[in-house]
């Protein structure tokens, strides 16, 4: 599973380099969500958020107030879980 993951020190410079998408999470160091927590994103969007604390292994709470961005955020973390899938078979 190829994962790219920003350290908080050299983010904006590796963001600089990057011209696609890339980027699996960005984090910081030290980790804003302790271990075993939960992420919770009370504007979740288009879900790249839930994305990444899904990739990271922590479970994840989105709130979004615009059905049409709910269910892009649903597509999108369905679709990683697929993808993800295929990576482990």
């Amino acid at each position: 599973m190829r994962k790219n993951v920003i350290l908080h020190g050299d983010c904006l410079e590796k963001l600089r380099e990057i011209s696609d998408n890339s980027i699996d999470a960005v984090v910081t160091d030290p980790p804003i969500t302790p271990p075993g927590g939960i992420v919770l994103d009370p504007f979740a969007g288009s879900g790249s958020t839930i994305v990444a604390a899904k990739r990271e292994g922590f479970d994840y709470l989105g709130i979004e107030r615009e059905a049409e961005y709910v269910e892009i955020a649903r597509a999108r973390v369905d679709e990683d879980s697929e993808k993800i899938d295929k990576e482990d078979e």
